[in-house]
């Protein structure tokens, strides 16, 4: 069941997505969207963003986790996870 927090991080996620300059969807953004194949966000875009939500949250994101990050609602599950360890 999702909560109403782990919908607003999802939210927050893609609204930061769409502001990175190397954001470019194919489609919709959804929690179920892809950072590589769907936003067009490389792997070195990707430590940017990290950084961003990293300063946004004011957490530090375990890299290990990073590394199974494939889709928003993984980052939103991260990000959560962290915030509440």
């Amino acid at each position: 069941m999702l909560t109403t927090e782990h919908t607003q991080l999802v939210d927050t996620v893609i609204q930061m997505a769409q502001n990175m300059e190397t954001y470019s969807p194919t489609e919709a953004v959804t929690g179920a969207s892809r950072f590589d194949e769907d936003l067009g966000i490389d792997s070195l875009a990707m430590i940017d963003f990290v950084v961003t939500l990293e300063k946004r949250f004011a957490i530090v994101i375990d890299e290990a986790a990073i590394t199974e990050v494939k889709t928003v609602d993984d980052m939103a599950k991260v990000i959560n996870a962290t915030l509440n360890a």
